[in-house]
């Protein structure tokens, strides 16, 4: 039998904490249990580079949206938005590159 003599303390929101110990039940664990088994045996990836794509995504996302606003209140007739399509696709291609790169 193996001696768990280390203890990890941290901080987390009250949501969090729900979240979690909503999972552990779920699992039919523990807490400790459920920390132990989703930290040993999930790998997680960081992707390099992708915080400023999804940021340039989400202005993207905030344009359209007013022009979308806009046009549906008539203050707007017709939009070029080949620009708008052209930035979208080296995004698209910039994430499935990161992708790629991290599932190696």
């Amino acid at each position: 039998m193996r001696i768990k003599n280390n203890a990890v303390t941290f901080r987390l929101t009250n949501e969090q904490d729900n979240i979690i110990k909503g999972k552990a039940k779920r699992a039919k664990m523990s807490l400790t249990e459920y920390l132990i088994t989703v930290g040993l045996e999930r790998e997680i990836s960081a992707v390099e580079g992708l915080k400023p794509l999804l940021y340039e995504l989400n202005l993207m996302i905030g344009s359209l949206e007013r022009l979308t606003f806009l046009a549906e209140n008539g203050k707007l007739r017709e939009v070029n938005l080949t620009e708008a399509r052209e930035l979208l696709e080296k995004n698209y291609n910039a994430v499935h590159e990161l992708i790629r790169k991290t599932s190696k």
